[in-house]
């Protein structure tokens, strides 16, 4: 878990709380890989999957309202911003080594 907390630039104890959290919800199952002890595996169980797939459809829900509201101006400023901070995001941190 500790290179997973490094991607996210957050302390490994940081991560630790969260997944704990994630368990108690019954959101996440933690394993130890049983070829070597110190590799830890997170697994979503039926009732993470379920949130995942609400949350997924929810922000599915949400962006084609946001977008049916935008004229064509609108839209062509939207995808250029989007555009601009994809560029950003990728520049500073490199996504293509994660990958």
């Amino acid at each position: 878990m500790s290179d997973t907390a490094k991607d996210l630039k957050i302390t490994s104890g940081t991560l630790t709380a969260a997944i704990d959290n994630l368990i108690k919800k019954g959101y996440v199952v933690r394993r130890r890989s049983a070829e070597d002890r110190r590799v830890v595996k997170i697994k979503l169980t039926e009732k993470g999957k379920s949130a995942f797939k609400s949350h997924e459809e929810f922000h599915k829900d949400l962006v084609i309202s946001a977008l049916q509201q935008l004229n064509s101006h609108e839209e062509e400023v939207l995808i250029k911003v989007l555009a601009n901070i994809d560029v950003f995001f990728n520049h500073k941190y490199d996504f293509s080594k994660r990958i």
